[in-house]
């Protein structure tokens, strides 16, 4: 097309040099002759006519020529592209296009490589599908499975976004509050209080889980209730679980447990052993007098005799201490044992806490450093309550340290706390066991096989008054390499003698 089209302004080109050089002839003649170039433009005109139409006419047939060139070159060049264009639309899922384009050129390669393609996408797209289908129907399966064990299971199941919504709700959730949980608050849903009926202080579990990322569980010794939306109380075990992602926290899984037989139970049991305690002091008392009575004429027995003498004194005495620990536990759980609060010394009343278990370090010959600050730390606390604790961690201390090993107590001032510690290089306790410590009657296993005698009710009486002081208690503990207890109290101020 390009070549008819240059053919063309060639001759049209020529053309024009032709009648330039027809007129520059007509100007020689007129000067070689003489003649006038009116007259011999008259003369030669028909002819310079008649030549200029003809080459004018050539010229315009000559570019009709290569229009027609160009246009059907173009309409064969186009229209198998046009042919492709049309197959490449139409390419669905599952077509396998065939060659359509015989042109023995560059088009008829283009199209076999788009036939080939396709090919290898179909066979791409139908294994994709496949693999597609077969993971859906798995995460059916999955999903169902998934839904099967949460509507199973007892325990109520809440998911809530970042903002504490909740999206998703079991059947037991619904069940065990009595209304729709989906798109509603989770605190105005679980209005937590803690024992007998007071309101949780402090922020909602599920906000600081939220804010936090850190589970949270229930407890030893925690009991909490939750106030239904019709105002009944049921006491639940609850579990808060973040939800999360690279890091960034987007939700949490709230599960909680109606434990109202359990809490029943346990007060019926606390019931038991304060009735059972009460009835026997008075038999305990009756038998360790006659001990006392046969004591006093020990000197008409054999050596065997005293020694059995000594066994029932001791045994009653272990019974005794045994029912009054009893007894605390039970009305620290009801609330029948009300601190009494005064101002004191705590560094005082350490020093004679310390110095009332003297016996207890002479009868084991191990030796205890204490440590005291020279200001007197006032608090205000019950002076009995703090008593019981330090003798519970002392005696521990004692009974479950080498002979002859040492015991640091000591007491400090930490800005607007006071803080005791009781320090031992013991059996200590074992890493899997210590979230237990302050259970009711839990006894680590290293300290059942080293002592038998124990109940498992000084750390939880200890861990109840603190709690009632205002306090908190901790510890640090390796196993075999000794164990610290820490109490820390409000102090109200220190003055310096």
């Amino acid at each position: 097309m390009q070549a008819c089209i240059l053919t063309t302004f060639v001759i049209v080109a020529l053309s024009t040099v032709a009648f330039v050089l027809s007129r520059s002839a007509l100007s020689d003649v007129v000067r070689a002759t003489g003649i006038p170039k009116e007259a011999a433009e008259r003369a030669l005109a028909p002819g310079l006519t008649m030549l200029s139409n003809s080459l004018s006419l050539v010229g315009i047939l000559l570019i009709g020529f290569a229009a027609a060139t160009a246009f059907l070159l173009a309409l064969q060049l186009t229209t198998p592209l046009r042919a492709l264009v049309v197959k490449v639309s139409s390419l669905r899922p599952g077509q396998h296009p065939e060659r359509s384009v015989h042109t023995d050129d560059e088009v008829e390669v283009l199209d076999g490589a788009l036939v080939d393609m396709a090919g290898r996408l179909a066979t791409s797209h139908e294994l994709q599908e496949a693999e597609i289908a077969k993971r859906t129907e798995d995460l059916r399966r999955q999903f169902k499975l998934d839904r099967a064990i949460l509507d199973g299971i007892r325990y109520g199941v809440l998911a809530v976004d970042a903002e504490g919504i909740v999206t998703q709700a079991n059947p037991a959730a619904s069940e065990g509050l009595g209304v729709d949980l989906v798109g509603k608050h989770i605190e105005e849903l679980l209005r937590l209080r803690e024992h007998h009926g007071v309101a949780l202080s402090g922020e909602h579990p599920v906000r600081v889980c939220i804010r936090t990322a850190e589970a949270y569980r229930t407890g030893p010794g925690v009991r909490l209730s939750l106030e239904r939306p019709n105002g009944s109380i049921m006491p639940i075990a609850l579990s808060v679980s973040p939800l999360a992602d690279d890091g960034s926290v987007f939700g949490a899984l709230v599960v909680f447990q109606d434990i109202t037989e359990e809490r029943h139970l346990d007060y019926l049991k606390s019931e038991f052993i304060t009735l059972a305690s009460h009835q026997l002091r008075t038999p305990l008392s009756a038998i360790r007098w006659y001990a006392e009575l046969l004591s006093d004429s020990a000197e008409t027995f054999n050596e065997d005799q005293k020694q059995y003498v000594q066994e029932i004194d001791h045994s009653v005495r272990r019974m005794i201490a045994l029912l009054g620990s009893l007894l605390h536990a039970a009305r620290m759980e009801d609330d029948k044992l009300q601190p009494e609060l005064k101002l004191l010394n705590l560094t005082s009343l350490v020093a004679e806490a310390v110095k009332d278990t003297q016996e207890v370090f002479e009868g084991s010959s191990m030796r205890y450093e204490l440590d005291l600050p020279k200001d007197a730390v006032l608090v205000m606390t019950d002076p009995v309550l703090i008593r019981v604790v330090l003798q519970n961690l002392i005696s521990n201390a004692v009974k479950y340290s080498p002979k002859g090993s040492s015991i640091t107590i000591r007491m400090a001032r930490a800005g607007d706390r006071a803080t005791m510690s009781v320090a031992d290089a013991g059996i200590g306790i074992p890493a899997a066991e210590q979230q237990r410590i302050f259970e009711k009657f839990f006894r680590a296993q290293n300290v059942r096989r080293m002592d038998t005698d124990g109940n498992g009710l000084g750390l939880y009486i200890s861990k109840s008054i603190v709690d009632r002081l205002g306090g908190t208690m901790a510890f640090e503990s390796s196993e075999n390499k000794g164990t610290t207890f820490t109490v820390e109290l409000p102090a109200e101020k220190t003055l310096r003698f």
